[in-house]
């Protein structure tokens, strides 16, 4: 593989992008944990959605989670959320947080509920809460002239990862917004008056197994790497051995399987994943518009971390050696040279 410098800000800003997803699956994780694993909160819960997606007079919104209660007028919507220095960063921010503000039903078990308030909980990471109560409170919410005006305070909750275990922590800021409880039983809102909320990432583990994605665009190179160590292997049944097993994919069809799986992904999803994947020199799309993989174990025993940044690696080198490379030699050597040979795919199908 052509050597890449280990300091190539490309590279670190594609695994950036990654975390940033893999830390967004956590933090959506550990509050579908909270709701309805502990011991106390799921009697209080009617319904936790992890990708809503609600329309309300031809405006959709997709917050990352919602939560809808027991005998309890109010829900909330939770959304994760990164900005940037820019004004229109914020702006844009507030202008979807105001959308959630409007909302006057959320989904339950079936069909959407109605409820009669809502209580916005904007999680951000450490490095942002401050400037969070700061641009989007006081320069905004508190400008006459700004047309961010919600009925309710968002409640700002910042996150950070310490001594092996996330920390949610509600601003102490007097102009924070809070969560109203249900009136019996406890509930979030009283546990952040307490003080932090920390949550070994050993408790949300099997929910992030089973709920691998969270409502936003997949990032690619967690969805590259989601189908390399999950979803190939599922398929074909077992490891390659010493050479790589050719496997073709439809992205509509492998998105379908997925999303009924796991939920929220979409074929464009599927086909960055595989951009990425070609960029990598480790797919190629053919001219049925399918893609064919050539998949091996990239030299690790499949850990994830390991894969995560072989794929990033290649894909900004496009190597002319690796795995499609030596699977094109075989099938040269099987035609003697004389061109394509009918290639044995296992096909993702319905």
């Amino acid at each position: 593989m052509p050597r890449l410098d280990p300091k190539d800000p490309r590279l670190d800003e594609l695994i950036k992008e990654y975390r940033r997803y893999d830390q967004s699956v956590d933090i959506v994780s550990i509050f579908e944990w909270l709701y309805t694993k502990t011991k106390s909160l799921p009697e209080t819960v009617k319904h936790f959605e992890r990708f809503p997606r609600i329309t309300v007079d031809n405006v959709t919104c997709t917050p990352d989670f919602t939560v809808l209660f027991h005998n309890h007028p109010v829900a909330i919507v939770g959304e994760i959320a990164q900005f940037a220095t820019k004004e229109q960063s914020v702006d844009s921010l507030c202008a979807q947080l105001l959308k959630y503000d409007g909302l006057t039903e959320i989904p339950g078990q079936n069909d959407n509920e109605k409820i009669e308030s809502i209580d916005t909980i904007l999680i951000v990471p450490i490095r942002l809460g401050s400037n969070a109560v700061h641009r989007v409170l006081r320069e905004r919410l508190e400008s006459p002239e700004h047309i961010y005006k919600p009925q309710r305070r968002p409640c700002i909750v910042q996150h950070s990862f310490d001594e092996g275990k996330y920390v949610l922590q509600r601003l102490g800021d007097p102009e924070n917004g809070i969560l109203r409880d249900p009136t019996h039983g406890e509930g979030i809102g009283k546990w952040f008056k307490r003080g932090n909320v920390n949550v070994d990432p050993m408790k949300f583990s099997s929910i992030k197994a089973s709920r691998v994605f969270v409502n936003d665009t997949v990032n690619p190179l967690y969805l590259a790497t989601h189908l390399w160590t999950r979803t190939i292997p599922s398929k074909v049944g077992g490891s390659p051995k010493n050479k790589p097993i050719p496997v073709g994919i439809n992205p509509s069809q492998i998105a379908n399987e997925i999303r009924e799986q796991y939920g929220s992904v979409r074929s464009s999803d599927v086909k960055r994943a595989l951009d990425l994947l070609e960029k990598a020199n480790l797919a190629e799309k053919t001219d049925l518009g399918e893609w064919r993989i050539a998949w091996s174990n990239l030299g690790t025993r499949s850990k994830e971390k390991d894969v995560v940044q072989i794929l990033a690696k290649r894909s900004l080198t496009s190597p002319d050696s690796g795995p499609l490379a030596q699977l094109k030699k075989i099938e040269r050597n099987a035609s003697g040279d004389k061109g394509p040979i009918q290639r044995e795919l296992t096909i993702f199908k319905k």
